[in-house]
């Protein structure tokens, strides 16, 4: 049996197996690293690098003893590596060279293929709590057990490498940095090509400067991003880019002259005027919504000088009116080590941009301050916490659009119907008044679209036929 161990936020990865008796009984165990570029480092490298050790020490196990018969099972709880390895027909061309971690498959394929022993896979559930508990489940939690205590206390000489070796078996490899590129090979080309040029109009719309831009702490953006679902990435990314359909939009696209706000209709609706309108059923909302977000923070297991100045920093920029107004943290002047860094994150996050901060793009500095205050530095627990308040910021954000759109198109199927509906019919009204103006040029033939019927006959027709006759 054999299993990994692997933390997202430090980038590094083991693996443990055992060799055991059908009853259970333990003959031989072991763990090792599993050498990775720590940012293509997930779950399922580990794991195939457990499958891929015990299929090597089986060959190792079969030369000495000069076995050539009999059989034995290999127990995972990762089923995708198993059927990887197990493959009965094999993919042909360019293909098998683009799997992921393909440099451990390749290894795991040529072990597996030159037993002379029968070898056989079963999936086993990980970290299994029922009642019809079996050998397998006690061997992996055992696996489990001694890869993670690798992981967080390797041996010395034997810590993770992010350069992964060549193998004479491997038929071709692409390295970047000096380390093995071991999945997404396309995903990686293109990053390169492009992120320099990404890098310069993200700075350009955000107004900021290539240190600010270098400020922030991407790699939990990224991570918050990719883990939602396809569809969710498109509607944070409408945001995180500006593209929702404000006044600001519709001025740029030539669709609105003025771009007033169409709940307070005082001021230019920006996105960041989303966030501080004042129109009295937006404040209630947003009221709503920042005491949503006050009893997350509190149930949250991070210091209390980080939720005060993230507290202060939201609340004091959505009032403030101001894109980028002088905020100054509530724990500026404390000598304490955890508010003195959690001025320095709201410093660090000001100068960012509390509307980034809406958006996932803070500062690494508000990690430091999470960490400073945990008595064993926990950076797995503090990634999650990180993890979830970008989550609960990107919550709010929609929450606050969707306020928006409710109260322009309706927040029930019917009320939006009803304003659609009239909205049509203010569209040929108008229509039928800029005929009547002679404003309207048409051809002969088309006039008839407007004298074969009387306004008041035509706006008797239902929604979609109007549509229908406007678009014509």
């Amino acid at each position: 049996c054999s299993d990994g161990s692997f933390s997202q936020h430090s980038g590094l990865g083991s693996h443990a197996w055992v060799f055991a008796t059908a009853e259970g009984q333990v003959l031989l165990q072991g763990a090792g690293p599993i050498d990775c570029n720590p940012k293509q480092l997930s779950s399922y490298r580990p794991e195939l690098g457990g499958i891929t050790a015990l299929l090597f020490l089986l060959t190792v196990f079969v030369r000495l003893g000069a076995i050539t018969t009999g059989q034995v099972k290999l127990y995972c709880d990762n089923k995708s590596a198993l059927e990887n390895v197990f493959e009965e027909t094999p993919k042909r061309g360019i293909y098998p060279l683009l799997a992921v971690d393909y440099d451990l498959l390749v290894l795991a394929k040529n072990l597996l293929t030159n037993l002379p022993i029968k070898v056989s896979w079963g999936w086993v559930k990980g970290h299994y709590t029922g009642d019809n508990r079996q050998v397998q489940h006690d061997l992996n939690a055992l696996v489990d057990t001694l890869a993670t205590q690798f992981r967080l206390d390797p041996d010395a000489g034997y810590e993770p490498s992010k350069y992964p070796m060549f193998h004479p078996l491997h038929k071709a490899a692409v390295y970047m940095d000096g380390s093995m590129i071991t999945k997404e090979l396309s995903k990686v080309v293109y990053e390169r090509r492009y992120n320099n040029v990404l890098m310069t109009t993200v700075t350009k719309r955000a107004k900021w400067t290539e240190e600010t831009f270098h400020s922030i702490d991407w790699d939990i953006f990224g991570k918050v991003f990719k883990s939602y679902s396809r569809f969710h990435q498109i509607s944070i990314a409408k945001f995180i880019h500006g593209l929702w359909n404000t006044g600001e939009q519709k001025v740029l696209f030539k669709q609105d002259d003025d771009g007033l706000c169409p709940c307070c209709k005082s001021v230019k609706e920006t996105t960041i005027h989303v966030f501080q309108c004042l129109a009295p059923e937006v404040v209630a909302h947003r009221e709503q919504q920042l005491l949503q977000f006050t009893e997350f923070l509190d149930k949250q297991e991070i210091p209390k000088p980080v939720k005060q100045c993230l507290h202060a920093g939201i609340t004091e920029w959505i009032s403030s009116a101001m894109g980028r107004p002088a905020l100054h943290a509530p724990t500026r002047g404390r000598l304490m080590p955890a508010d003195q860094m959690a001025t320095q994150a709201f410093v660090a996050q000001t100068n960012i941009g509390w509307d980034a901060l809406f958006r996932g793009q803070i500062t690494p500095l508000w990690r430091k301050a999470i960490l400073l205050s945990n008595p064993v530095r926990d950076e797995d627990a503090t990634e999650t916490h990180l993890r979830n308040l970008i989550k609960k910021l990107h919550s709010f954000s929609l929450s606050v659009w969707e306020c928006r759109n409710g109260i322009i198109h309706g927040k029930t199927q019917d009320t939006r119907r009803a304003i659609r509906s009239a909205m049509i019919r203010e569209k040929v009204k108008e229509a039928y008044e800029l005929y009547l103006a002679g404003t309207i040029l048409l051809l002969p033939r088309d006039e008839a679209l407007f004298q074969r019927r009387s306004l008041e006959m035509r706006l008797k027709g239902d929604d979609d036929t109007l549509m229908c006759w406007l678009r014509s």
